[in-house]
């Protein structure tokens, strides 16, 4: 599980297994299924998504990136081929994380943000790396 998390507010994506592992086609065999959760101060939700392992090296690369970067702001945004899930990461000068999060289904657009600082980023760094040793030992 991959979870951004702080001030009791979180965004948490479970990796649920690839539904075509044996695919001739290796887009299909390299879908991953996930289900989204998010509790704000406001509301709760989720949604169940397809992930594919490219987004999630990306999303490692993006954190690594604002953590190598603490001590002058920068600004990075994720998101989901799918559209499902947006992440915007902004790192203040002090060390200050925002992330601002958008969760998207046919009928519903959930926004909030997450107060962090920079001390989070290597735990969510690490997060994903677990979550890619996950599903590369399951392929």
């Amino acid at each position: 599980m991959i979870r951004f998390a702080a001030g009791g507010e979180h965004i948490a994506i479970n990796l649920n297994g690839r539904p075509n592992p044996d695919s001739i086609d290796a887009w299909d065999r390299d879908a991953i299924n996930a289900t989204v959760t998010i509790r704000s101060r406001h509301f709760n939700g989720g949604l169940a998504t397809t992930i594919w392992s490219d987004e999630l090296w990306h999303l490692r690369r993006i954190l690594e990136k604002l953590y190598r970067h603490v001590g002058r702001p920068d600004r990075a945004e994720w998101g989901l081929l799918e559209g499902a899930v947006t992440l915007t990461f902004e790192l203040s000068q002090l060390g200050h994380v925002q992330v601002y999060v958008e969760l998207r289904d046919v009928e519903m657009l959930l926004k909030f943000s997450i107060d962090a600082d920079q001390t989070y980023l290597p735990l969510w760094i690490d997060q994903v790396t677990k979550a890619l040793e996950q599903v590369s030992q399951a392929s």
